[in-house]
């Protein structure tokens, strides 16, 4: 068997999947926080409060993100969070929905 190389950087369209970034902002500062996959977005979303249809922010604390791991949070996200909490009491969080990303299979 002969293995040839691809003539271009990029692999084939075959091998790429498109995955939604969406981004975690600090609210107070608009530094990022991080980004999350949609499965990680959406568990967020589902898991917290929020006041209004408009409303896309929410108040972190350790006891948030407690509550979410109990609720079998994904690892990356609640690692995410406490990374962005740090030694604060609370940090609000505002969330920004991204277009997709083209990626091999196997990135994250």
């Amino acid at each position: 068997m002969i293995i040839r190389p691809y003539s271009d950087a990029s692999p084939p369209a075959a091998q790429h999947r498109e995955v939604n970034r969406d981004q975690l902002r600090d609210k107070a500062t608009d530094n990022l926080i991080g980004s999350v996959d949609d499965k990680d977005f959406d568990f967020l979303v589902d898991q917290l409060e929020e006041e209004s249809l408009e409303d896309q922010d929410y108040y972190i604390d350790a006891a948030t993100i407690d509550m979410l791991e109990q609720d079998s949070a994904p690892a990356t996200l609640t690692a995410l969070l406490r990374r962005a909490l740090g030694s604060t009491e609370g940090i609000d969080v505002r969330w920004v929905r991204a277009g997709p990303l083209a990626c091999s299979p196997g990135w994250r």
